[in-house]
């Protein structure tokens, strides 16, 4: 973290709304090197996610043309702070009905380049499972591309963009069919950061869908060979004839 980190600091939303309305100004007149200045002592510095959340999402709602916001979050990133995580997953997502593509590319070049589990979960939530609600076609379309990536970052925030997705639209049961679907390539993946993420997604489905995840399994566990991790966070809230099932007590 350039600098070291800043010490944390008590902020309000009054504060946040105050720094995002200067980044805004200074990202207008091209000033970036300034707006790390306003934004550091947030971004850098252990403040509370929903304060940073509001400054992305002033910097999303803003007029800021997209090439502009964008250059300016692509500047933040390398900052290898979680704080500019959450800021610019916040910001893409004000901006998924406009150019939901864009943000979708943003948010997994972002990933790549975190190469930590922390960023890759607070990007795939603001930003993939946001997209799969704002339009859950074309979201799908992408992440079937995504879910195969050569970086296990990338495959994992498939699965966290399904628990999100699962955790606000959770009684769409054509919807979780068809995400299951979207995981069965990955459903015995041996990576451990990737079973998380995988596992997290079915583990929430298996909440709101317990009956549908079992016949899931069933079928999964007959062609390919999930790993005991993997079977253990998708069983969290089964029934326990179920966990015996695939557990093995």
């Amino acid at each position: 973290m350039p600098g070291g980190e800043i010490p944390s600091l008590s902020f309000s939303m009054q504060d946040s709304n105050t720094a995002a309305s200067r980044a805004i100004g200074l990202i207008h007149e091209g000033n970036l090197e300034q707006v790390h200045v306003v934004l550091d002592p947030f971004a850098l510095a252990r403040t509370k996610f929903p304060i940073l959340d509001r400054i992305g999402a002033r910097l999303g709602q803003s007029s800021l043309e997209n090439r502009a916001l964008l250059k300016a979050l692509d500047e933040m990133i390398p900052r290898s702070s979680i704080g500019y995580y959450v800021i610019a997953g916040s910001a893409l997502q004000q901006r998924l009905g406009q150019d939901m593509m864009r943000c979708l590319a943003s948010a997994a070049s972002y990933i790549i380049i975190g190469d930590r589990w922390d960023r890759c979960d607070t990007m795939a939530e603001r930003v993939w499972g946001e997209a799969l609600i704002e339009n859950f076609d074309q979201a799908y379309r992408y992440f079937a591309k995504m879910v195969s990536h050569e970086n296990r970052w990338i495959r994992r925030a498939v699965g966290v963009a399904v628990h999100h997705y699962v955790k606000k639209k959770h009684n769409t049961e054509a919807e979780m069919r068809r995400l299951l679907r979207l995981l069965a390539p990955v459903v015995g993946e041996h990576n451990r950061d990737v079973v998380k993420g995988i596992g997290w997604g079915l583990k929430t489905i298996g909440k709101y869908q317990p009956e549908l995840l079992v016949k899931y399994l069933r079928v999964q566990t007959r062609r390919a060979h999930l790993t005991k991790l993997m079977l253990r966070k998708a069983a969290t809230y089964l029934p326990a004839s179920a966990k015996r099932e695939f557990l093995g007590r």
